[in-house]
């Protein structure tokens, strides 16, 4: 399933950056019938392999759609919802919703709002495997706490919460902009959770992954989880060797595989014209310091200043698959990515693009 916005008429296209910042002002201050105001968010739901639409939800009046995590059902979805149309506000409430799939029935979709209350300033969230309980990332509006609590679906009681006065946890790696399904995981049949840490000091990038015990208790996000795996760059360099840091990296649902991707390169003055490597490395979490898997790689001459973008979407429960997508590292930012497809031990096969699915901004998805 893709999030994603479905383009305004011609009527409705902003004529200018100024006309967006007045539409923009008119739904921070809730006017009604803003001029220029962009549509809300729908829900694309699609066939994966066939890219054909099988239904299109609407949010509820006054709303847009924000963020999706997936069950492993392929049948159990929570969205979540702000007010604000347009404006992307990270640290508005979120209201949640669960959407439950009956393709090829009369009501192929139904959406039920959820009993779990409004959270502000989220950085992530995921569904449990079984569908009953919602993990949300949040932090404080000034940044100086983050928070992880878990939520009964069925209820929307609060079951458990931990804390951290700790700027590296969810920093950078969580995209806060659409409250991303990719940095929190559950594993290990729903007894773990992991979650991202990026911190830097001295010109080192350090990022790892972190395992919570659900069974443990504790509310302290770091004295109660443990690493799990690890990797360090030099922040001097443009493409350093190892993983790309500011992009989570994929944890499959069994808790044994990180996948991460990787862009290197060697500018050098010399020639305009340079080898890129792009990879999705996958790693082991019970020997995190071994050389990774090369799930697929391809190597590409073009300029120096091509800026190649990778992206790991979705991860299979035993991590030797993933879906991701690459830029050919020579088209604008809006558009679509060179490839979209399935990787796996050395291949990749190619699927149809979702319609919101843009190079630089890959928009909400949830398998």
């Amino acid at each position: 399933m893709t999030l994603f916005q479905e383009p305004p008429p011609a009527s409705a296209k902003h004529e200018s950056d100024l006309d967006m910042m007045k539409a923009q002002l008119c739904e921070t201050q809730g006017k009604p019938n803003c001029p220029n105001a962009p549509p809300p968010v729908e829900l694309l739901i699609g066939n994966t392999l066939t890219g054909a639409k099988v239904a299109t939800v609407t949010p509820p009046k006054g709303s847009t759609f924000y963020g999706v995590t997936a069950a492993a059902d392929d049948r159990t979805f929570v969205v979540d919802t702000d007010t604000k149309i347009g404006v992307a506000d990270i640290c508005m409430a979120r209201t949640f919703y669960l959407l439950k799939l009956a393709p090829g029935t009369s009501s192929p979709t139904r959406l039920t709002k959820l009993a779990i209350p409004s959270v502000g300033c989220t950085a992530a969230m995921a569904l449990s495997a079984s569908g009953r309980e919602l993990a949300v990332a949040s932090f404080t509006s000034e940044s100086k706490a983050e928070q992880l609590r878990i939520y009964s679906v069925a209820t929307g009681q609060l079951l458990h919460s931990w804390s951290a006065d700790d700027a590296a946890v969810f920093d950078l790696g969580a995209n806060i902009i659409d409250d991303e399904n990719r940095g929190l995981y559950w594993v290990d049949g729903d007894q773990g959770l992991t979650f991202p840490t990026i911190g830097q000091t001295a010109g080192t990038v350090s990022e790892t992954v972190r395992m919570l015990n659900l069974a443990a208790g504790g509310s302290d996000l770091i004295s109660d989880s443990r690493v799990i795996w690890s990797m360090s760059s030099s922040s001097d360099e443009n493409y350093p060797a190892g993983c790309e840091w500011d992009q989570d990296p994929l944890v499959s649902a069994d808790g044994k595989t990180v996948v991460c991707v990787s862009v290197t390169a060697a500018p050098t003055r010399q020639s305009k014209t340079i080898p890129w490597r792009l990879s999705w490395l996958a790693y082991s979490t019970s020997n995190p310091k071994a050389a990774p898997l090369v799930l697929y790689s391809v190597t590409i001459n073009a300029s120096s200043s091509s800026g190649f973008q990778l992206s790991g979407l979705w991860i299979n429960a035993s991590g030797s698959a993933v879906i991701g997508y690459r830029s050919d590292g020579r088209v604008a930012v809006v558009a679509k990515p060179a490839f979209f497809g399935v990787i796996s031990k050395g291949a990749l096969r190619s699927l149809p693009i979702p319609p919101g699915i843009l190079v630089g901004d890959a928009t909400a998805t949830a398998w």
